[in-house]
């Protein structure tokens, strides 16, 4: 057994083909984000990877799609949209494949 924090990884991301990392996979990566209210990310999209982010707790935006705790967006390849944390949030992402070099910012 071993334990470990979140604040060991770079911005929530546990899982993938980085390091650190708890298992380094190129299949998926998985990340635990926590935001504080108004924190607010880029408009951005993958090339390659679908993303999918469920709400564990708080309230967010995520292009036009307003989420809450237990609700999920699925964001497929070439699909681009920003993020706003409405309220104190936390949110689990999934992506597969895991490409850390996937995402571009829209300006």
């Amino acid at each position: 057994m071993r334990t470990h924090s979140i604040q060991e990884f770079s911005n929530g991301w546990i899982i993938g083909d980085f390091v650190p990392s708890l298992r380094k996979t190129k299949d998926f990566e998985v990340g635990l984000k926590i935001f504080k209210s108004l924190e607010r990310e880029p408009n951005h999209f993958q090339r390659i990877a679908t993303e999918a982010t469920l709400v564990v707790s708080g309230h967010i935006r995520m292009g036009d799609h307003f989420l809450k705790a237990g609700e999920i967006l699925v964001v497929e390849p070439g699909e681009s949209c920003d993020f706003e944390a409405l309220e104190d949030s936390t949110v689990l992402a999934i992506k597969w494949p895991s490409l850390p070099d996937d995402k571009v910012i829209v300006d």
